[in-house]
């Protein structure tokens, strides 16, 4: 498992452009975002997903899809790719929750990344 980079990411592209990233750290940053923001998505629709869970999941989706768009646009993906990149990462965290196989990235990780992004 990658380390989590998601959350210095969300910082910096939140911050004045007065940091610089390096190229890889934004793509782990990219990662981890829309990552996560397609497990929360697909766990909005799993009949297990506990109720009480549902409208975090529903939020953190939302605002770490809008970060990982920012981020994409910013890295000068046009929007072909970015809906390819979306469809990638759909297809990826679709096969994992099938098959039972482990994400990627915890449900703690993601929650921090979430964090993060909203400023918590």
């Amino acid at each position: 498992m990658r380390r989590l980079l998601l959350v210095p990411t969300l910082l910096l592209l939140s911050a004045p452009a007065a940091f610089a990233q390096t190229e890889q750290e934004v793509l782990d940053g990219i990662d981890t975002a829309l990552y996560c923001a397609t497990t929360y998505a697909m766990a909005t629709q799993m009949p297990q997903a506990p109720a009480e869970k549902l409208p975090h999941y529903e939020e953190a989706s939302q605002k770490l899809f809008e970060v990982a768009y920012a981020a994409m646009v910013a890295s000068g993906f046009d929007q072909p790719k970015i809906d390819e990149v979306a469809a990638a990462y759909s297809d990826e965290v679709s096969t994992a929750l099938t098959s039972g196989t482990d994400l990627r990235f915890t449900e703690e990780q993601c929650d921090a990344g979430y964090a993060a992004a909203v400023g918590q």
